[in-house]
């Protein structure tokens, strides 16, 4: 049986943000930070009675985090929290190479001012880097790559790279044991800033390629060991 999902009530209503808004925002945080864990179900009905809400802004909430790819609906079974599998992953970052690789060629082709944004966000991941924080870690390198999109100046592609923020985070947060050395997120960074700003299109290009590829592989370990673990588990409980 499901383990129940338990989340706190979401309080008053706000001016600013709609209740369903507020849940959705709720339940992203709560899977983003590892509280729901992949597989985790969630119910409508008892997410309405523990959240203090109608189940009309909950049914909202949880179609608008489907549509993020945070959750998966079964029909015969529910809702539950995405569990990504190594085809989800290649996909992501697929689309993410594509994305970046073209924000990168106009950036380097813009107005060099443009470059600030990102430079700033190199910055700050110096600093996140230095507490060795993997949650802040993966903040900082989704603001960097961010920072290249936004500053390129496209709107659609930046529109594209918002829908997969949520995805790329709950793929990064499981990268933390493969990159045991804090220090080899960044440098891979500051060679593609300097790239950029070098305005060496092809290198930037050539670079993003390969931070996608091994990200990519490195995510497909993760799942790899993953299921080898769930395997063994299974195994245990159906010996008891």
């Amino acid at each position: 049986m499901d383990k129940p999902t338990r989340l706190t009530a979401v309080g008053p209503p706000r001016t600013d943000t709609s209740t369903a808004a507020r849940i959705a925002g709720r339940i992203r945080e709560e899977i983003l930070e590892g509280k729901l864990l992949p597989g985790a179900q969630l119910v409508e009905m008892r997410l309405s009675a523990e959240l203090g809400v109608s189940r009309g802004p909950v049914r909202e909430a949880l179609q608008h985090l489907l549509q993020e790819g945070l959750l998966w609906n079964d029909r015969n079974r529910g809702v539950f929290v995405k569990q990504f599998n190594a085809e989800d992953i290649a996909d992501v970052y697929f689309i993410r190479e594509l994305i970046e690789t073209a924000a990168a060629s106009l950036l380097v082709r813009s107005n060099r001012q443009r470059l600030r944004t990102v430079r700033a966000a190199l910055d700050d991941m110096l600093k996140v880097e230095e507490s060795g924080i993997w949650r802040n870690i993966v903040e900082a390198d989704l603001r960097f790559h961010a920072a290249i999109v936004s500053a390129a100046g496209s709107v659609r592609l930046n529109r594209i790279f918002e829908t997969l923020q949520a995805e790329t985070r709950m793929c990064l947060n499981r990268l933390a044991p493969f990159y045991p050395d804090r220090r080899d997120v960044l440098s891979e960074h500051v060679e593609i800033f300097e790239a950029l700003e070098a305005g060496a299109s092809t290198q930037v290009v050539s670079l993003l390629r390969r931070h996608m590829r091994d990200s990519c592989q490195r995510l497909t370990q993760a799942e790899v060991h993953s299921k080898s673990v769930r395997s063994r588990r299974e195994t245990v409980a159906d010996s008891v």
